[in-house]
């Protein structure tokens, strides 16, 4: 079994950078990569800088669903609304990088499945299935016997489930390097290993970035898409973005061949989803800041969870746990588009569904950055929304 910590920072890159474009992107996770490659695709000369190494933050932590319904809470209509213009763009945006990367990124239109255990947790999906085809969503109720005629694999202590046909997931760990290669191929430069101290501000106007060894990217426009890192960025008051990390445990097993998975699999107190060579499990969610320990209570409890409603997994190989950190804002939405400090544009906050939000935010706050027409799904989502945070404060 392979223990992965999830690295906070990493080692300088070799040189202090010293770099012009006109466009510098903080963080290379697929927020900012994904950024790096639409600004390059427009003519756009683009540095990103990311301190860690490829693909190591919240977007290689991730399990990869698209699930903008089995993810909705109560009354999340502007989310809602976001979460399905990036559903629409998915199978076209997963295409595109695979094809400009020549790359498999694991892109499955698989569906989704929600299960109840007991009576109690079918009465609760119940209630949410009632709101979900209050908003015309796609969604079906099954009884427990038709859940396990879907996914034979279930536990005959499935009560009931809610099956969401239009739900998709896709493979991080292939997705990423995947939007790194198509970038660079663009044009992009990414310099990892390259850590980002302050956002440079001169009369109200982005002149570049400086970097923790006294590099710097000179620029007249940023981009800070550094996930649950972005608030230790200085430079950006009064808008410094509300982000905290929000730690989440995960666990692999191996997949067995004989042992078949269709769908992601969601219950109360975990999921499942089938990659080609593994079952990605999660997740905890614990408010604990940068700590990347993972502990046996909350491995118990994921395989608890998932046992509950795959007994299966008892017989399989656990070949990886790890850690990661979702970005999570004030209100639990996204940071996107710009401010009043000229030429400067955030994206992040998107707390555990940034995955199924990136072709949506990618896109439009490229289109902020070019000068073009931003999409009416992202307007909710501005950094003014939280006020102007007291100079000083973190």
């Amino acid at each position: 079994m392979k223990l992965v910590r999830q690295p906070t920072t990493a080692a300088a890159a070799s040189e202090p950078l010293e770099l012009e474009a006109e466009v510098a992107v903080v963080g290379g996770g697929l927020m900012g990569l994904g950024i790096a490659w639409r600004l390059a695709q427009a003519g756009r000369t683009v540095v990103c800088v990311d301190a860690a190494a490829a693909g190591r933050g919240a977007s290689w932590a991730a399990a990869g669903m698209l699930a903008p319904y089995a993810e909705l809470d109560f009354d999340e209509v502007e989310l809602l609304e976001l979460a399905e213009s990036s559903q629409r763009l998915w199978p076209e945006f997963a295409a595109e990088v695979a094809a400009a990367a020549d790359a498999d990124v694991g892109f499955d239109p698989c569906g989704s499945l929600v299960v109840a255990v007991d009576r109690d947790d079918a009465e609760a999906q119940e209630r949410l299935f009632a709101y979900q085809r209050s908003r015309g969503l796609d969604v079906e109720r099954l009884g427990g016997a038709a859940c396990r005629e879907r996914e034979p694999l279930l536990s005959p202590r499935v009560h009931s489930g809610t099956w969401s046909p239009g739900e998709h997931q896709v493979d991080p760990r292939r997705l990423l390097p995947a939007v790194e290669v198509a970038g660079t191929r663009a044009g992009a430069t990414v310099r990892r290993g390259a850590s980002c101290a302050r956002v440079e501000v001169s009369a109200g106007e982005v002149a570049g970035v400086a970097m923790a060894d006294g590099g710097r990217v000179r620029a007249r426009q940023v981009v800070v898409a550094a996930g649950a890192w972005s608030r230790a960025v200085d430079g950006l008051e009064p808008h410094r973005p509300p982000v905290r990390p929000v730690k989440g445990q995960m666990l692999a097993v191996a997949r067995d061949p004989a042992l078949t998975l269709g769908h992601v699999i969601r219950s109360p107190d975990a999921y499942l989803a089938p990659k080609a060579d593994r079952w990605v499990v999660g997740a905890t969610s614990e408010d604990r800041g940068f700590d990347d320990r993972v502990t046996a209570g909350g491995v118990w409890e994921l395989l608890d969870g998932a046992y509950a409603v795959v007994p299966s997994i008892y017989e399989l190989e656990l070949v990886e746990v790890w850690t990661g950190f979702r970005p999570a804002s004030r209100d639990n939405g996204p940071i996107l588009g710009g401010c009043d400090v000229g030429g400067l544009f955030f994206c992040t906050g998107h707390y555990r569904n940034g995955i199924q939000q990136a072709p949506a935010s990618i896109d439009g706050v490229a289109a902020a950055v070019l000068g073009r027409r931003v999409p009416a799904s992202l307007a909710p989502f501005g950094v003014g929304r939280f006020g102007a945070a007291p100079r000083g404060v973190r």
